[in-house]
């Protein structure tokens, strides 16, 4: 679907005007940039998306596996949080 959506940009980039949204999901910097002032119409935007995907029998996983409060550090050439800069 992407490659298809960026091929009719290419040839028609007039197009996007028929269709910002369906462009703006394939192609960076096709609506304008997020105002700040707007912050939180959009967080309240992706609240009632994530209801509609879990009313809709969407799942997020096996959330098990992840890593609850791990932060990863640096130290120097190595970036293995378990090395502890030691070599």
């Amino acid at each position: 679907m992407a490659n298809i959506v960026k091929g009719l940009y290419t040839l028609r980039p007039e197009w996007v005007q028929m269709a910002p949204a369906l462009f703006s999901k394939f192609i960076p910097n096709i609506l304008p940039p997020a105002v700040e002032s707007e912050l939180q119409e959009y967080a309240a935007q992706d609240q009632k998306l994530q209801r509609e995907l879990i009313q809709n029998g969407f799942t997020r996983g096996d959330q098990s596996r992840k890593r609850a409060g791990e932060e990863l550090t640096y130290n120097g050439s190595s970036a293995c949080a378990s090395s502890r800069g030691y070599r």
